[in-house]
């Protein structure tokens, strides 16, 4: 009766393992696509608002770049 409580546990022991194994990729992934969602949307908003600073600016500002060490 031991090893077979023995087996039985390392089964379930097993078992649990892969499942909480495919919870945690399936998480990564989810987390993963919201990130990518996310940058997506930044990167939208960076394009937009670049186009309407530009348009707004004077014809001699952000054509040099002045620097001095």
């Amino acid at each position: 009766m031991d090893i077979n409580s023995g087996i039985q546990a390392a089964a379930l022991d097993q078992h649990s393992k892969q499942v909480g194994d495919a919870v945690t990729t399936k998480m990564m992934d989810k987390t993963m696509d919201i990130q990518a969602s996310s940058a997506a949307q930044l990167l939208e908003g960076v394009e937009e608002n670049s186009d309407a600073v530009r348009e707004n600016l004077p014809d001699n500002v952000g054509k040099n770049v002045n620097t001095s060490v």
